[in-house]
């Protein structure tokens, strides 16, 4: 059972531009349970225009598996979301929200 996110907190997806406060950034919505899965899942709203296909995410889903874990590109090691806990951030990021 999930016990590290929380409803409300603030993600950066590994992709964030930092010069964009708003580029992946995803605030964390509600969590369920995937019955054909058996896995946890983790409801996340985009805080930014995501289109894919032609379509608007307003809304997505991975399993919580999926959104801590901790992946490895070009050698570097590091988590596929980070917690934002910049209170300037967060700040702006509420607004958004």
């Amino acid at each position: 059972m999930n016990t590290r996110l929380k409803i409300g907190e603030f993600y950066y997806h590994f992709k964030h531009n930092m010069e964009d406060v708003f580029d992946h950034a995803y605030v964390i919505l509600d969590f369920g349970f995937d019955l054909e899965y058996d896995k946890e899942v983790v409801f996340y709203k985009p805080l930014y225009e995501l289109v894919i296909d032609g379509v608007k995410v307003k809304t997505g889903v991975r399993s919580i598996e999926n959104f801590t874990e901790t992946i490895t590109r070009d050698g570097k090691t590091f988590p596929r979301f980070s917690l934002v806990t910049d209170p300037t951030t967060i700040s702006q990021l509420q607004n958004k929200k």
